[in-house]
């Protein structure tokens, strides 16, 4: 065998060695499947995807609107569907959607519930709370019948989906 053949046959080693070095270490690196993992930087062991009962969602009821009362009213409907309302109160922020649920890693699941009772709301994720607790923020588009009746609450879950923590690419 010439020399020339053994040097190739030496380069072609290290490369497929090489290869398979990089794929390997691709797969071990991988963390595609798990999504919570990679969720905006927080902890898969920080956040609750579980739908809890309402009895253990802790919820806050804020009024974005010049309408008085909104709020104290919405508090009343959630309290017979049995969440935890812990306080009412305004909201300077204007909200231009039915109602914004804000929650962090640990309410997801809370929220995801809280989003089926009050249609057409929409999700904002505050990735530096701590605790459990939701805000249901009222907006212009939300009216007096806006809770959905808790016969209807699973069909709407089924629309919206499993729970997700919004992603690195969204974030």
């Amino acid at each position: 065998m010439s020399i020339a053949r053994v040097r190739a046959l030496v380069v072609i080693g290290v490369l497929a060695i090489l290869a398979v070095s990089t794929v390997i270490w691709a797969i071990v690196r991988d963390d595609q499947t798990d999504p919570v993992r990679r969720a905006c930087g927080v902890p898969s062991d920080q956040v609750k995807t579980a739908i809890p009962p309402t009895r253990s969602v802790r919820v806050r009821v804020l009024n974005a609107t010049e309408q008085s009362g909104l709020a104290v009213n919405a508090a009343n409907k959630l309290r017979q569907a049995g969440f935890v309302v812990v306080g009412t109160g305004n909201e300077q922020e204007t909200v231009e959607a039915s109602a914004q649920v804000r929650y962090g890693p640990a309410g997801l699941g809370a929220a995801h519930l809280l989003r089926a009772y009050v249609r057409d709301s929409e999700p904002l994720q505050d990735n530096e709370r701590k605790s459990d607790l939701v805000d249901l923020v009222l907006g212009e588009k939300y009216t007096a019948t806006g809770i959905t009746p808790s016969d209807q609450v699973q069909a709407e879950l089924d629309r919206l989906g499993p729970p997700k923590l919004e992603t690195e690419e969204t974030c």
